[in-house]
């Protein structure tokens, strides 16, 4: 009876420690179910920040287009207004001694507008760089952002982890039986002890069985998680690659109009030397070199090279600003594609934590089932130690002990399988 005693309250001591380590567990599991919460909530309000820097991008990009449309136009209309200028002074240049002085103002006019328009194409791409520079740095925040989330979203990964191995050491241990004690003295017990320890391996092997269907089923839930990731994937993919080919064509289309643009420019540059240089031989014919004619064609020259570095330098500029936000969208894009791996990944360790709680709850039911047999044991197990006692001082009840037990045996045979090691 003291050993039985003593059995009794060290069962009752594990079932107090094992109800303490699953409330822990379930508290941890509560706290990564809100910590996984609170992250979705986070990712959930980078989203529309991502969509108001591409839709700043796409404004930019607008902008810049119309500046160089603008800008074009513009350099298209003085070069215009400078031809039929200069065919003017060309006609008037021998009978109007005035008309060099007229357009020495003229291009000193066109001076200070070219120096208005440089400024303000200055201030207009500092400003343009100003925004993709706060861009840039929005984007650097956001993958700074998401690699916190990585980050958080593996530590929660090993948590989870660990606490899936302690479930299972749980288990094992919930579901090891204790070793047999002692030899019995009838061929029936040890019948029944055979026959239970052969439903113990059957269970076991049920158990392997679920396992197995278990691991098949992650498996194929694992693959068609990858299919649908590599679906969506394939799909973006090719979304972004159209509008980048998109981009591309716009962008060699406008290449092609400007270099037909500078090849309209430099032929009207070349037909206003000619008819300078005719004007300045008319000019030595009639003996008027002092009219300031070739000072007014040297200056128009300077005056055409510097509107072709400008124009040079202003296609560049654009070239560049184009480019950097066809990168700030690719990085965009990229970024949108990773929030989306973690969105799924968070999706995926919610199942995991609904499954393990399911798991806790199974724990739960075969922990009472089993305090339940462990209080009819208790319950029954003295009774039947007392008559085996007894049989031991007075022989001739021997055969009533074991008909009792047999009796019993017949009542309740799941209990006498639990009952082996009192034997």
């Amino acid at each position: 009876m003291d050993s039985l005693l003593q059995e009794n309250h060290s069962l009752l001591r594990k079932l107090e420690l094992k109800k303490e380590m699953e409330a822990a567990y379930l508290d941890e599991i509560e706290q990564l179910r809100l910590v996984i919460t609170r992250l979705q909530q986070e990712k959930a309000s980078v989203t529309p920040r991502v969509d108001d820097n591409s839709a700043l991008l796409c404004g930019l990009e607008g902008r810049v287009e119309k500046a160089e449309e603008k800008r074009e136009t513009d350099l298209l209309e003085q070069l215009n207004s400078f031809v039929n200028k200069m065919d003017s002074i060309s006609e008037c240049s021998i009978t109007v001694p005035d008309t060099c002085s007229a357009l020495m103002v003229e291009i000193n006019r066109l001076k200070e507008e070219l120096s208005n328009t440089e400024t303000s194409s200055r201030l207009e791409q500092s400003k343009l760089s100003r925004l993709i520079q706060e861009l840039e740095d929005d984007r650097q925040h956001l993958q700074e952002y998401t690699t916190e989330l990585d980050r958080q979203l593996k530590d929660c990964r090993l948590e989870l982890n660990d606490t899936r191995a302690q479930l299972e050491a749980l288990q094992i241990q919930s579901n090891s039986t204790e070793s047999t004690r002692g030899n019995s003295a009838f061929s029936e017990i040890e019948d029944r002890r055979i026959r239970a320890e052969q439903i113990i391996l059957r269970q076991q092997e049920q158990i392997n069985e679920l396992k197995l269907r278990l691991h098949q089923t992650e498996t194929d839930a694992k693959r068609k998680l990858t299919e649908s990731v590599q679906k969506l994937e394939t799909r973006y993919r090719d979304r972004d690659t159209n509008f980048i080919d998109e981009l591309v064509a716009e962008r060699e289309r406008l290449l092609k109009e400007n270099e037909k643009l500078n090849y309209q420019v430099q032929h009207l540059e070349e037909l206003q030397l000619d008819q300078e240089r005719g004007a300045l031989k008319i000019s030595k014919a009639f003996n008027l070199e002092g009219s300031s004619q070739e000072s007014v064609i040297s200056n128009l020259e300077r005056r055409v090279k510097q509107l072709k570095r400008v124009q040079e330098q202003s296609t560049e500029i654009i070239n560049g600003l184009r480019q950097r936000l066809l990168d700030s969208g690719q990085a965009r894009r990229k970024l949108q594609n990773e929030l989306w791996r973690c969105t799924d990944e968070a999706t995926s360790m919610s199942a995991e934590i609904t499954k393990l709680r399911k798991q806790l709850t199974d724990l739960r039911n075969e922990k009472a089932s089993d305090n339940l047999k462990n209080n009819l044991e208790l319950k029954i197990s003295p009774s039947l130690a007392g008559l085996f006692v007894f049989s031991n001082f007075y022989p001739f009840y021997e055969i009533l002990v074991l008909g009792c037990f047999l009796q019993f045996s017949v009542l309740y045979p799941t209990t006498l399988t639990n009952l082996n090691f009192l034997f």
